[in-house]
């Protein structure tokens, strides 16, 4: 079995290595970067069609077709695109970002034509191979740029044209395109994706599209990336955060250490002087505003389950090196009773735990720093660290005990952290008190099990708000929808105390309707559809 033909519904045209991706845009399609971006994509130029064209692609060719054009795309290397086709010819026309100063402009040297892309901080050299290129750039006296730039694909003779793009960032490498035809570059596309889909064992149709979305979001090294490093959606959401990483990692464990040992320990690679990762990494900008859960230590030792490899001795060193620095920082600068200062810092943006202030102490941090010392304490020992597992184990209970003492009295709740006041939420975000599993009383088991089975148990997986809260939104964000990582810790979680039963139950809902709608950020809870970013690995994961 291979996989079947993909559509822009529901994932975008790119491939393994490459920072290039092709798009839906107004009936056709654009071709986007991920390099040297702050957030979101890099938009360089859309194909204008005279008809709207019939569009398909597999991971390593994609074709459109009108009434007068056909068309063929693909990708090489990590900055390079291929673009052939027979017909009438097309018009590749760059985006106007209406400021002066970004100052797009062209040039011709011979065959050659040459834009400079200033939004990308980049340029562009099409080198004709069949038919030509020309180039549509007015410009004003006494502007710094082009009122608008077209580079129009002229077919041959016969009716054809066939151009190879190189983007480049200093200094073009003038590639030898006779070394790298076309038909050349499909075969190695193919066969590329066909060795990762086989190391990954697909046999479903889901689990190739699914293979699909984490081949086609890896870049290869560049900038703070120093090994191949998986985004989460080249459709949007274009970095590594600090706590999808590792649900990327767990899903790659046992097919590919490497991989998943470098996205794992990617942002504590970035950790300032004190222990605090950065929230979001991308090759040319590091966000420190906010971080994110620190979900590590309960999730490594599902990786080791999933592969021995992370349980060698030099494979515990250094993931117990980084892990201990970050967490002396949550504990040394987060305060006595840690805390959240925004929603972004737990990873569910805009919970409503949030709602009364951004600034808030809620059980699942707590919990989560009780694990990761518990780990810690554990490690310490294998390594010969007698006082490192005194100190982490007396953490670990601390901890534990206070996720239970404050904020439980017959419910769960969250506290603000300014005056201590008990705050109430049908988030799923305090559930995760669950993580410490047999540490909780019997009454607190109880009463998750209760709340997830009767108000955030959906035909689609674990929802982020109660099903029944007055505050739920279906497209709410962390409002309502289910999201690959509350359904991977709360499975966990529940695995670990027994009640596989609905665990198995969750898990096949969420994946089943993954199979429907395709790997979004996240789902609707409410109905069969995907929603907000495409393509996202987390999901696939």
């Amino acid at each position: 079995m291979m996989i079947n033909n993909l559509a822009f519904d529901k994932y975008f045209f790119s491939r393994k290595g490459s920072h290039l991706s092709v798009d839906a845009h107004k009936g056709g399609f654009k071709v986007t970067s991920v390099r040297n971006v702050i957030s979101d994509v890099n938009n360089m130029f859309f194909v204008a069609f005279e008809e709207t064209p019939e569009i398909s692609f597999l991971p390593w060719e994609l074709t459109a077709t009108t009434f007068r054009t056909q068309i063929s795309v693909c990708l090489f290397g990590q900055d390079n695109l291929w673009i052939k086709g027979k017909g009438r010819g097309i018009d590749l026309c760059y985006f106007d970002y209406g400021n002066r100063y970004i100052a797009n402009y062209a040039y011709r040297q011979g065959e050659k034509l040459y834009v400079c892309d200033y939004k990308n901080m980049a340029h562009q050299c099409y080198n004709p191979i069949k038919g030509k290129v020309e180039i549509d750039c007015p410009r004003r006296r006494g502007e710094v740029c082009s009122d608008s730039i077209t580079v129009r694909l002229i077919p041959d003779e016969n009716g054809e044209f066939e151009v190879a793009l190189e983007q480049f960032y200093t200094s073009s490498r003038v590639l030898a395109y006779t070394d790298f035809p076309y038909e050349e570059c499909v075969k190695e596309a193919k066969a590329d994706y066909g060795t990762w889909a086989k190391k990954l064992q697909c046999k479903t149709q889901a689990e190739y599209k699914a293979a699909y979305v984490l081949w086609a979001n890896t870049v290869y090294p560049c900038g703070n990336f120093e090994e191949n490093a998986v985004l989460m959606s080249k459709a949007g959401m274009t970095a590594v955060w600090s706590w999808d990483n590792v649900i990327n990692a767990m899903a790659l464990a046992k097919y590919d250490f490497d991989l998943a040992y470098y996205q794992f320990m990617l942002p504590y690679l970035y950790m300032d002087e004190f222990g605090c990762m950065p929230d979001s990494i991308r090759d040319g900008y590091i966000d420190r505003g906010y971080v994110k859960p620190p979900v590590q230590g309960f999730c490594y030792p599902y990786l080791i389950r999933q592969n021995p490899q992370f349980g060698k001795v030099e494979v515990l060193k250094n993931v117990y090196t980084a892990m201990k620095k970050n967490t002396d920082w949550w504990l040394n600068f987060r305060g006595e009773n840690p805390v959240y200062l925004h929603g972004n810092d737990s990873g569910a943006d805009n919970s409503t735990c949030f709602d009364e202030s951004e600034y808030i102490e809620s059980p699942d941090l707590s919990a989560f720093l009780s694990v990761q010392c518990d780990f810690l304490s554990e490690v310490a020992e294998k390594l010969g660290y007698c006082t490192d597992k005194r100190i982490y184990k007396q953490l670990a209970d601390e901890l534990a005990a206070k996720a239970i003492d404050r904020y439980w009295d017959g419910e769960i709740f969250v506290r603000l952290a300014e005056t201590g006041e008990k705050y109430s939420s049908a988030g799923l975000l305090p559930l995760h008190l669950l993580v410490l599993g047999k540490r909780l009383p019997g009454e607190i088991i109880n009463y998750i099990l209760e709340r997830l089975k009767k108000h955030h148990f959906s035909k689609y997986g674990l929802a982020s708000e109660a099903l029944d809260s007055p505050l739920y939104i279906e497209d709410g964000y962390w409002r309502g929808p289910a999201w690959a990582p509350n359904q991977v810790i709360m499975t966990l979680a529940l695995r670990a105390i027994g009640e596989d039963d609905l665990a198995d139950q969750i898990a096949e809902k969420y994946t089943k309707v993954l199979e429907k709608v395709g790997f979004f950020e996240n789902i609707s809870t409410a109905r069969q559809r995907g929603l907000r970013a495409k393509s996202y690995t987390w999901t696939a994961s």
